[in-house]
């Protein structure tokens, strides 16, 4: 009898095959991504001496890429080799050292040493509202958190403020915040983006 894929395993077969035209998937999508890179910068205290940020499941570096000027360094994570690419592709064609800007092929739920202990001041998941408890339990990503931001972006399929809020409260996070990003229309149908905001307190 095959052996069936696990769902991270068709998540990343499937992101590898998408990987090099991602990109233009959407029309909006640099649109969107530049907008949600944006709002973060208005609504996160960012450093470009000192804050280090983690794009999770970051793709080919689209929100990473427009963050560059407001951080000391931003890096990528994915489980897909082909994103990795792509995202080190991007930063190396806009002259962005990867010192300042770099992707590793990492799960971090199979591999917590794989950043070799390194921890952020904000991370940036880009995953399913409903993904993002067990991102924190279940990957364990809140210790590589010190105390910092955890923002994630949420539209309104389904999903509303309070239960992204309780999804970060139940998680431990503090100063919970809502705000809009912007509208864009996918299919013909409006869809609403939110920026979910809390803060990982102190040990």
């Amino acid at each position: 009898m095959a052996e069936v894929d696990s769902f991270q395993e068709i998540n990343r077969k499937y992101f590898n095959q998408i990987a090099h035209t991602y990109d233009d998937i959407l029309p909006t999508m640099r649109e969107h991504t530049a907008k949600i890179a944006q709002v973060m910068t208005e609504q996160v205290k960012l450093d470009p001496e000192t804050t280090s940020v983690m794009d999770f499941a970051c793709g080919t570096g689209l929100v990473s890429i427009n963050l560059v000027p407001y951080v000391k360094e931003v890096i990528g994570v994915d489980i897909s080799e082909a994103m990795v690419e792509k995202y080190n592709e991007k930063a190396s064609l806009n002259e962005v050292s990867a010192k300042k800007m770099k992707a590793v092929l990492l799960d971090i739920s199979k591999d917590k040493e794989g950043l070799g202990g390194k921890k952020f001041d904000a991370i940036i998941p880009a995953i399913p509202p409903q993904s993002t408890y067990a991102l924190m339990s279940e990957v364990g990503i809140l210790p590589i958190l010190i105390p910092g931001i955890l923002v994630t972006f949420s539209n309104t399929l389904g999903f509303e403020e309070n239960q992204i809020r309780e999804v970060y409260e139940k998680a431990g996070l503090k100063d919970f915040s809502w705000i809009f990003v912007g509208t864009w229309e996918f299919e013909k149908t409006p869809i609403s983006m939110f920026m979910a905001k809390g803060t990982r307190p102190a040990d």
